[in-house]
């Protein structure tokens, strides 16, 4: 119960899952013959939890999930559909294509299962359906994290098959040559993703951006509030650890965080700039790179140069004080 009461807060699709595990763990105990000595610690986990979680998630999840954002609603086969509602594939094929080997290995691997290992599974069973037809948030592929946990216990189930096929095999090098085998066949896939991953010659940060970061560590104000753009990668934030007017709506924005006043002041105060505004926000800081032209076109940095000094500038930025 103590390693699980911050987790709502630190990671609410785990929370979920984790009721679900113990929720067909609860059932199992049942089966065997209700004993107060077995049903016990599956009550006082959940009272200890449920009155916990309750707390942390009144204000916080279930308030978001009821605003009016569309956090909680069905949507059957979401992680298969296209933006213009069509399906990608047929619903097997897709699954077969992404989890590959043990997805075809599941039905036979729990026929083969011992009791408890089907009941152990049957909880990820439980994550899969209610995972597949409900959505928690306004992200669709969020509900992948609770995927990751069907599909781990998955793969434990279809591992415990391979060994106990390969086991009956006599001859080692038969039993090595096989083994390898379904190994390459589920893990190919991800071996050729890693390697995109090393060859590819993308770059989240510059030698302009770390020199920028550098610089700011060392010169700015600990609390200093800088103008960027909204880029989940400006160098401000997460290299220089310096607050942003406006992060990135890819994150707790999915979770309830209101981000439309930031954003209205951040677009105003590149592509229509007034001294109220910056006073406003007390904005100590305007950075123009080419993540803000990327976003702002319009973006209006004469304003600013005709203005205030230029606080610190390299070939990919110029930063503006404002004093």
């Amino acid at each position: 119960a103590l390693l699980a009461l911050p987790l709502p807060l630190l990671h609410t699709h785990s929370a979920l899952a984790l009721v679900l595990l113990c929720l067909v763990g609860g059932v199992y105990t049942l089966a065997q013959g209700a004993r107060r000595e077995t049903l016990l610690p599956w009550l006082g986990l959940a009272a200890v939890c449920g009155a916990a979680w309750l707390a942390q998630m009144l204000p916080t999840v279930l308030a978001q999930s009821l605003d009016g954002q569309h956090m909680l609603r069905l949507h059957f086969n979401w992680i298969n559909g296209q933006d213009d509602g069509t399906l990608k594939d047929n619903y097997f094929w897709f699954y077969i294509k992404n989890i590959g080997l043990v997805y075809l290995l599941l039905v036979p691997a729990f026929i083969h299962a011992k009791p408890k290992q089907r009941w152990l599974y049957g909880g990820g069973l439980a994550i899969l359906a209610l995972a597949e037809f409900v959505v928690f948030q306004p992200n669709n592929y969020d509900n992948n994290k609770l995927l990751y946990v069907w599909h781990m216990l998955g793969c434990i189930l279809a591992a415990q098959l391979l060994v106990d096929l390969f086991a009956k095999v006599r001859a080692l090098p038969w039993r090595a040559l096989g083994l390898a085998a379904c190994c390459f066949a589920a893990m190919f896939g991800s071996v050729l993703t890693a390697g995109r991953e090393i060859f590819s010659d993308y770059q989240h940060w510059s030698a302009n951006d770390i020199a920028l970061a550098d610089y700011i560590d060392a010169n700015a104000e600990s609390d200093a509030l800088f103008l960027t753009s909204d880029s989940h990668v400006t160098p401000v934030f997460a290299l220089a650890g310096r607050r942003i007017l406006c992060g990135s709506g890819s994150y707790v924005y999915y979770h309830g965080m209101d981000y439309t006043d930031e954003y209205s002041a951040m677009a105003a105060l590149y592509e229509h700039p007034n001294e109220g505004t910056l006073a406003a926000w007390d904005v100590g800081y305007v950075l123009f790179d080419s993540s803000v032209y990327g976003k702002f076109a319009d973006a209006d940095e004469s304003w600013y140069a005709a203005r205030y000094p230029i606080w610190y500038e390299n070939d990919g930025c110029r930063v503006y004080k404002i004093v």
